[in-house]
């Protein structure tokens, strides 16, 4: 009479117990219905199960299960039983009595008499939870790497300034999109050029000189000015602030921010122009008002001796001439007066065909007799909005 699987078990075979010596996974018997017959030590501390004796002897190598509700269940032992064939590579997940859970990889092999009747199911359980976790925390890591690529990638596009990366050489091996707004060329059209075939002839040994400098400093820093030819061909002025990371495994190269600076040095000259007037006005006041003081005198003078002077005297027309220079030598002084103020002179009306026929005896004299001067003068009255002694 033959055994069954659950009586060749109970009564002490050794099947057990070299299954577990020989074996480094768990194991399971379950008979054709699914329900488990016996596991070796190892599906023991994977289910978290408590030991059942093996035989009779007492020996531990493995367990009868004496309830089969106290085991979980087992989907990849259902579902060979279902198809009637093996099953291999079957990711599950086991719930342990502590709450705690395991995730496994089972492969199922059905076991036949001789007859070929099925009698059981032989599954094997191996391990994968750290398997698992390590995976997730890789996962987790590269998404977190993910998302820093993806932060630094966006603050290199959005950047104002240039970044570049430049070989020991001095060749171009990198540059920020930024590049293209600040030099006209597309990144593309400078990776692989040395940065002095765009450099200003006069600033080319400068430049060379502090690149030189900067390679000598691993991990310095150095700030240089030159001009840059633009795409346009226009010379541009740019401040770069080089880096030393030759020495460092990742980078291999100087690292250089980059930007333009043109426009800075302009308004920094009209600024300094601005100042400079600022002193000049102030100058042209102080000179002015001593001036003016002179003039007082003078037109005072010319205004008494032209009360003394008869209409048929010769000289009158000296005195009168005179006259009209200090007048307009005094309007040419409130005019510095304002400007050294810095105040608005209003204008009133004016017409431009007197003002041409009081000054012109005097030009006529200041510019002397290798010029000839001309006036055409219409017979109707020009007027205008202007400043008398401007």
């Amino acid at each position: 009479m033959e055994l069954t699987l659950l009586q060749a078990l109970q009564c002490g075979t050794d099947l057990g117990e070299l299954l577990a010596g020989s074996i480094p996974v768990a194991l399971s018997l379950s008979d054709p219905d699914g329900r488990l017959l016996w596991y070796n030590r190892r599906a023991e501390g994977l289910w978290g199960c408590r030991p059942a004796v093996a035989s009779e002897r007492g020996r531990h190598a493995g367990g009868v299960a004496p309830e089969p509700a106290m085991v979980p269940a087992h989907s990849a032992v259902a579902l060979a039983l279902m198809r009637g064939e093996r099953v291999l590579g079957m990711e599950e997940t086991v719930l342990r009595p502590d709450g705690s859970c395991r995730v496994v990889v089972a492969d199922v092999e059905l076991l036949r008499d001789a007859g070929g009747a099925l009698v059981g199911a032989l599954a094997a359980y191996s391990d994968v939870s750290q398997h698992k976790e390590l995976e997730r925390a890789l996962l987790e890591h590269s998404q977190r790497a993910e998302k820093e690529v993806r932060r630094y990638a966006s603050l290199l596009e959005n950047c104002a300034d240039g970044i570049a990366l430049i070989g020991e050489n001095g060749a171009l091996i990198y540059l920020s999109p930024s590049a293209l707004d600040i030099t006209g060329y597309a990144p593309e059209e400078l990776l692989g050029h040395l940065v002095g075939e765009y450099v200003h002839p006069d600033d080319l040994a400068g430049v060379q000189e502090r690149f030189a400098a900067v390679k000598e400093r691993p991990g310095g820093t150095l700030t240089k000015e030159f001009r840059f030819r633009h795409k346009d061909g226009s010379w541009r002025r740019m401040e770069c602030r080089d880096r030393n990371l030759l020495h460092d495994p990742a980078v291999r190269a100087v690292l250089t921010n980059f930007s333009d600076i043109t426009d800075r040095r302009e308004l920094e000259r009209q600024v300094a122009q601005s100042s400079k007037m600022e002193a000049l006005g102030r100058l042209a006041g102080g000179v002015a008002h001593d001036f003016n003081n002179l003039l007082t005198v003078i037109n005072g003078m010319a205004e008494m001796l032209l009360e003394k002077t008869s209409a048929e005297d010769s000289r009158r027309r000296s005195l009168l001439m005179l006259q009209t220079a200090g007048e307009r030598a005094a309007d040419l002084t409130r005019q510095l007066l304002a400007f050294s103020r810095q105040q608005v002179v209003p204008a009133q009306p004016l017409d431009l065909k007197d003002a041409v026929a009081k000054v012109e005896g005097m030009l006529g004299r200041l510019i002397g007799e290798d010029i000839e001067l001309r006036t055409s003068i219409g017979p109707d009255p020009v007027t205008v909005m202007a400043d008398p002694g401007q």
